[in-house]
């Protein structure tokens, strides 16, 4: 499985599975009618049978039977690929919209932050079921305060779990630069913790 962060908004990749389904139902209605088809030149064949079906008209209709079989087993086959496709996209893109994150904090440090990095990455050993991700900020600001202020409405939001203020100090240009460390969900050691108490 792929677990690349996805920062697709949701509606984007919700519109993209609902197309590739619509690919993946047409070609079973189409399936679906070419088995009919097949039922059709069976009752054909049927009637046919009572005697007064020429040699010529029964190759005919064998033949295109074999036709209709052959089309039937290449429609299958493109089945099974799209469907194939369709599972490795909805693996690949099934993810935490992580857009709403990235707006979120974006809007907390508005107007007195500005984020130069962010990474996002799973913490090792989690199930996906209880999946937990260390968010990591870095960026600048004019004050130390407002380094303080930013980590303090990280902290209170109640988004994270956990909130850690790496680095901070006077970067080149006069501004003041920090590094923050944040845990989305709980991790299993405190989950582990917490139950045992």
């Amino acid at each position: 499985m792929n677990d690349a962060m996805s920062f697709t908004p949701a509606p984007r990749r919700r519109r993209r599975i609902a197309s590739q389904r619509r690919v993946l139902w047409t070609g079973i209605n189409l399936a679906t009618a070419l088995a009919g088809a097949i039922g059709a030149l069976g009752a054909r064949f049927t009637l046919l049978s009572d005697g007064s079906a020429t040699a010529e008209a029964l190759q005919a209709a064998r033949a295109r039977l074999d036709e209709v079989i052959a089309e039937q087993q290449a429609i299958g086959s493109e089945l099974e690929k799209v469907e194939a496709r369709l599972g490795a996209y909805e693996r690949a893109t099934v993810h935490p919209d992580w857009s709403i994150l990235l707006a979120y904090i974006s809007r907390v440090g508005a107007g007195t932050i500005t984020l130069d990095g962010f990474v996002l990455e799973p913490v090792d050993g989690e199930s996906e079921r209880h999946k937990a991700y260390t968010v990591g900020l870095n960026g600048r600001t004019s004050s130390q305060n407002s380094v303080t202020e930013f980590v303090l409405a990280l902290e209170q939001s109640k988004v994270f779990s956990s909130t850690e203020l790496i680095r901070s100090g006077r970067g080149t240009s006069g501004s003041f630069t920090f590094a923050i460390r944040c845990t989305l969900g709980r991790p299993a050691t405190d989950r582990d913790e917490g139950e045992a108490e």
